[in-house]
């Protein structure tokens, strides 16, 4: 009897039964009977019984083997991938995988606490569950495939219905095989950084402000003494247009008799500016 490629122990087992019920019953007719036959018969039976139970033994063996290599090629993935997941969890950026449809298959714990949700809440929704609905976008998967290192500002919103600020980096996802299967994508609040950078041009306008209304002439001047600003007092005081002035030397607008002075006042200035940002760096 021979059998088939990959066939596996139960198939085994069932033939040795069926044999050793042959066996079984070809004992009882050789009792009654004493056919010498019947006895060769018999002994080629039990010879091949027991070829088949040593193979059966070898096959569940080799079963047993496979089985136990299997659960622990399993066990090393699942801890690989339990590992894998811890360092995504304890990670400060938001991460989000999508498949292409845009339903989110995983979102870490930066992600969910910064829009107020929790994993089972995001889980199988739709990405747009992050974004207002004016800056939805439909995709298509050629742009997916395509998407590499995505970085953009943009405006997302949380479960109690607040937008913040956020940047964003979405990276294409595929197999080993080149297959398409989702969309990565990282998002980091960005509020602290757009109220400073608020702050700043607040300031700067300010200053701007300043410097405009003052009745004396202000200006800057670059390292190498060129005129690089002028307010409108200048225009005022001179009679001459800024715009004209811009570039220039100011030692063009210093008396001759107090240009020397000027010169090693301006010296002066840009050395201490180079000493407080060499101290600075420092």
């Amino acid at each position: 009897m021979i059998f088939r490629r990959g066939a596996g122990p139960r198939s085994a087992l069932s033939v040795v039964s069926l044999l050793l019920g042959i066996l079984f019953l070809g004992v009882l007719l050789f009792f009654s009977s004493g056919s010498h036959i019947l006895l060769l018969l018999l002994t080629a039976v039990g010879v091949l019984v027991i070829f088949l139970g040593f193979r059966l033994m070898s096959q569940m063996k080799i079963a047993a083997l496979r089985m136990e290599e299997e659960a622990s090629t399993r066990k090393r993935t699942e801890e690989s991938l339990g590992h894998f997941k811890q360092l995504l969890d304890i990670t400060k950026v938001g991460i989000t995988l999508s498949n292409t449809e845009g339903q989110i298959l995983y979102a870490n714990e930066a992600e969910t606490s910064m829009h107020g949700y929790t994993v089972d809440e995001l889980t199988g929704k739709d990405v747009k569950i992050f974004a207002p609905p004016e800056f939805w976008e439909a995709t298509t998967p050629e742009q997916i495939r395509d998407m590499k290192s995505w970085k953009r500002e943009s405006v997302n919103i949380r479960k109690d219905g607040t937008v913040f600020p956020v940047e964003l980096v979405s990276d294409a996802v595929t197999s080993v095989s080149g297959h398409l299967i989702g969309v990565v994508t990282t998002c980091q609040d960005i509020s602290e950084r757009k109220q400073i950078e608020k702050q700043l041009k607040e300031a700067r306008e300010r200053y701007r402000s300043l410097i405009e209304t003052a009745r004396d002439i202000i200006c800057t001047v670059s390292s190498e003494g060129n005129i690089t600003a002028l307010n409108e007092a200048f225009e005022s005081v001179t009679g001459w247009l800024r715009n004209e002035w811009i570039g220039r030397h100011f030692g063009m607008l210093v008396h001759p008799e107090d240009l020397l002075f000027a010169g090693s006042v301006m010296m002066g200035v840009i050395a201490e500016v180079e000493s407080h940002a060499l101290t600075m760096c420092v």
